[in-house]
């Protein structure tokens, strides 16, 4: 049997643009919560909350005041539910 590797490997494009964004963002307010996972990677997402980007997974779990949406992104309610609560939003879509 032949194993090909793809020519690509690793994140794509979306999510790596979407880590440099959070970690610029706790770099400059600390911890942030994102709704849902950046990634669908256990490693990458142990990494990140040993940085303080730690994911969460609805608006009733955020503890803090910096909130970030995920490549995935939201519906316009959530987003309105988020302007509501005074939350401070870092937009990774």
């Amino acid at each position: 049997m032949e194993i090909e590797k793809a020519r690509e490997l690793g994140l794509c494009f979306g999510v790596r643009r979407a880590i440099k964004l959070l970690k610029e963002a706790a770099s400059k307010y600390g911890n942030i919560e994102t709704l849902g996972p950046v990634a669908h990677n256990q490693q990458l997402l142990q990494a990140l909350t040993k940085v303080g980007i730690k994911p969460i997974d609805n608006l009733e779990q955020v503890q803090g005041k910096i909130l970030a949406v995920t490549t995935h992104g939201v519906s316009p309610q959530v987003l309105s539910q988020i302007e509501a609560r005074h939350i401070k939003l870092v937009d990774t879509t």
